[in-house]
């Protein structure tokens, strides 16, 4: 992460590889979410969903943060 944050890269979690174990997977990227990640790879499609799930910002947040900018105005 640090050394991500550093660099000026995108973290992102490494592959959950039980796919039988939905909310283990869930779990595991909410933990790298909450660490920082911006995402995180998939093994198997099942896992799609989840990741979407937990990485996905919530529609009142993207609608916040689009008020926010608006409000802000243009750059000069």
């Amino acid at each position: 992460m640090d050394a991500c944050a550093a660099s000026g890269i995108l973290p992102f979690y490494g592959p959950f590889g039980d796919f039988d174990d939905e909310q283990g997977c869930e779990d595991q990227f909410r933990n790298a979410f909450i660490l920082g990640c911006a995402g995180a790879w998939t093994l198997h499609p099942s896992q799609i969903p989840i990741a979407k799930r937990v990485f996905r910002p919530a529609p009142e947040e993207v609608h916040f943060a689009r008020r926010v900018v608006a409000a802000m105005g243009a750059e000069s």
